[in-house]
């Protein structure tokens, strides 16, 4: 009997529309990555904007311009975005989990109406992988040792 009451809960919940936080955006957009530079013991923030559902593709190029990181795609493939304001966190890894050296990517994003059709939109933003080393330590801690 308890399950027949949840799976009723289930289904009642299932119908009740989903409200969106924020209006639906006028204009396609990738913001710039947030924080710039960042270090990938860290995350930074990618934010893209489609005004309307279709397809889609987000991905990373490293310096050479090989993909290192993907979401939305598979290289060279569309994939379905809806409506709205997404947000893609990265962790400065590629997409077998391996942490990339200090450098400049590129976070390319492009949107069309359909994956046979032209884009609509392209976009590129560039974000960086900076993390201090060791040598990098704070003045006093220079002088600190300096006095030893």
């Amino acid at each position: 009997m308890s399950y027949r009451i949840l799976t009723c809960a289930f289904v009642l919940l299932a119908a009740l529309p989903v409200m969106a936080d924020e209006p639906t955006p006028e204009v396609f957009m990738l913001e710039p990555p947030t924080p710039d530079p960042f270090c990938n013991d860290a995350t930074t923030l990618i934010r893209v904007q489609s005004p309307r559902a279709g397809e889609a593709k987000l991905f990373i190029l490293g310096p050479d311009e090989h993909t290192i990181v993907r979401w939305l795609t598979f290289v060279g493939e569309w994939d379905f975005m809806d409506p709205g304001i997404h947000d893609f966190h990265w962790d400065g890894r590629d997409d077998n989990g391996a942490l990339l050296p200090d450098e400049t990517y590129l976070v390319h994003f492009e949107a069309a109406e359909c994956w046979t059709c032209d884009p609509d939109f392209i976009a590129q933003a560039y974000v960086t992988i900076d993390c201090p080393t060791a040598t990098d330590a704070a003045p006093w801690q220079r002088i600190k040792r300096w006095f030893r």
